[in-house]
């Protein structure tokens, strides 16, 4: 996929995932808590922490293909490839992203709008060894 059409995927999947937002080539976030859970062995993930407050933003530049949590130590996810977006069985819509961090690890980002939870957010951090969690609400 080149980077045009890398872009303008990431674009449309983006504004049909968040179709109530005015048009930007950003989106803002604020986060409001944090849980994670870890692999245990080959088969098994831990049980969710329960969740901690926090308040740290979170931004998508669509321009620029990468994704920026500003937290205590600054995380930076470039997307490789925009790979849709899915439902799962209660309604619940996740807009998925193959993405690299500054490590150059590779990733899986998830932007989660729960239907089923009155259209609350959340945004998944998921690595082969452990993953993350943030509620978080959209910054206009």
């Amino acid at each position: 996929m080149t980077a045009s059409s890398a872009k303008s995927t990431l674009l449309f999947l983006a504004f049909s995932l968040f179709s109530t937002f005015s048009f930007s080539q950003v989106i803002s976030m604020q986060t409001t808590g944090f849980a994670y859970q870890y692999m245990v062995d080959n088969y098994n993930w831990s049980n969710w922490t329960d969740f901690e407050p926090t308040q740290m933003p979170i931004v998508i530049d669509i321009d620029h293909e990468q994704i920026v949590i500003y937290s205590a130590e600054t995380q930076i996810y470039n997307v490789m490839k925009a790979e849709g977006s899915s439902y799962d069985q209660d309604g619940d819509e996740f807009l998925s992203f193959y993405c690299v961090n500054e490590d150059g690890i590779a990733c899986r980002i998830r932007l989660a709008m729960l239907n089923s939870q009155g259209g609350r957010y959340q945004f998944y951090v998921d690595f082969d060894d452990m993953r993350w969690v943030y509620n978080v609400y959209i910054v206009e």
